[in-house]
């Protein structure tokens, strides 16, 4: 399944990068992210038991930052 989401927003392109790269936790579940190259992993739980897992694949400073999931575990009670 593929997913893709395009969102427009209020500010800089450094604030909008430094959010999908370094400041993840701050807008999206708790967080062990920190994106400095291509390749790094991250992952976003929620609960106790789910955890989604990331890739970056593209990081073009200021322009473009995609995430690939590599891993979901998914607990619904």
């Amino acid at each position: 399944m593929n997913f893709n989401k395009a969102v427009k927003i209020r500010a800089t392109k450094e604030q909008a990068y430094d959010a999908v790269t370094s400041g993840i936790r701050n807008w999206w579940g708790n967080s062990n992210a920190t994106i400095a190259k291509v390749g790094d992993q991250f992952s976003i739980f929620f609960e106790e038991e789910t955890e989604w897992r990331f890739e970056a694949t593209v990081l073009d400073q200021y322009n473009e930052v995609r995430w690939k999931c590599i891993y979901a575990n998914h607990h619904f009670f």
